[in-house]
Parts: C-alpha cells; structure tokens; sequence
C-alpha cells in the first residue's frame, strides 16, 4: 500500500528498511511494484532515520519556481 500512495504522490524517493536477513526483500518488492507501474521514483534502502536525513542532505538543492 506505501508503495502505491508513494507512486501516486510522484515521490522522487522512497525509503524502505534495509534488508538484514537473506529472507527480508523490502527493497526487491518495492522496486518490483514501482517498475510495474513505470514510475520515477527511487527506492532508498535505510538502516534509521539518521541514513534517511544523510541522504536527503547530499542531495543538490532543488530550486522551487516563485509565484507571484
């Protein structure tokens, strides 16, 4: 269902727990749902939220169009 409402949001991102056991596949399934649906949006395996924000961080800043 996350992957779905992530999709539908045109998120440029997607952060999903980073897989720790052989039998854990969070990444490979959201990645499977997000290419059936041809979406953009770029499957990021975490361990916290601290990895989350260091990502985001390293990112370019993107510049918002001003509105008048």
């Amino acid at each position: 269902k996350k992957t779905y409402a992530v999709h539908r949001a045109k998120m440029d991102y997607f952060f999903v727990p980073k897989d720790t056991q052989p039998s854990e596949n969070n990444e490979e399934i959201a990645k499977a749902i997000l290419q059936k649906l041809h979406s953009h949006t770029q499957v990021v395996p975490v361990f916290s939220i601290h990895e989350a924000v260091r990502f985001l961080e390293s990112l370019p800043e993107k510049h918002q169009p001003t509105t008048s």
